[in-house]
């Protein structure tokens, strides 16, 4: 294998540069993410729940707050794969068809049986892709609270793909922008090749950190826990409560 072209300090310097975004993001969204918090935590406390969806790599974000430890119990991701017959997650995260179907958009929200007491948080970098959309106007108009993750940048950049031309963006009551550029690769490694997803990055902190609000907001009510990891060993006394997840 042959050596490197750089070294160490280089990785050192690409880190800090997806970081700046991520802080970039934080500095921006902050208040935004409270705000979510706040309505997400309204709707729980009504007897309704927290729905994530995202397509293609966007899923890894809809999944991130699911059963997750030290997370909420009330959270359900949404898959288009929900309804379909399985296959290997690399092909579906390589396939961008599905995501363009409008007809998808139905079917999943009734697979899951949602209501307009339910929360839906929507995440797509660029918020114009024709299941996306409708999901969050059928959504939207059966009454749920609708938070949009996107990618303002990338958003603003291209065209709605929905017969409407609307995009997420327009569906929802409240938006999270996670500071990415247009493409999403934010370092050219080299001459013309980009590099470094920030998507994943940056979303996983903004919702990381709505659900932390979230959980506080509820903590502050009495008598709530956050999900404990299953993989901790058994607890005795009062704190052994929660729901186990991996």
């Amino acid at each position: 294998m042959p050596e490197p072209s750089f070294d160490a300090g280089l990785l050192s310097d690409w880190g800090r540069d997806l970081i700046a975004v991520a802080q970039r993001a934080l500095e921006q969204e902050a208040q935004t993410v409270l705000e979510a918090a706040r309505a997400v935590v309204e709707r729980l406390a009504g007897g309704g729940r927290l729905l994530t969806f995202g397509a293609g790599h966007s899923w890894c974000l809809a999944a991130e707050l699911c059963s997750r430890a030290g997370g909420l119990p009330q959270v359900v991701a949404m898959s288009l794969a929900d309804l379909g017959p399985p296959r290997d997650q690399w092909l579906q995260l390589a396939d961008s068809g599905p995501e363009r179907d409008l007809a998808l958009a139905a079917p999943l929200l009734e697979h899951h049986r949602v209501t307009g007491l339910d929360a839906v948080i929507v995440i797509s970098n660029s918020g114009r892709n024709q299941a996306v959309v409708e999901l969050a106007r059928l959504a939207q108009q059966k009454g749920c609270l609708v938070v949009a993750l996107v990618s303002r940048a990338h958003l603003d950049a291209v065209d709605s793909r929905h017969p409407s031309s609307t995009k997420l963006t327009d569906w929802a009551d409240l938006v999270l922008d996670n500071q990415g550029q247009p493409g999403d690769a934010a370092l050219e490694i080299a001459p013309a090749v980009q590099a470094g997803a920030t998507s994943t990055l940056v979303g996983a902190l903004l919702l990381q950190l709505l659900s932390c609000a979230a959980a506080r907001l509820l903590a502050d009510q009495g008598g709530f826990d956050t999900i404990r990891s299953a993989n901790l060993d058994p607890m005795t006394g009062p704190a052994a409560s929660g729901r186990g997840a991996a």
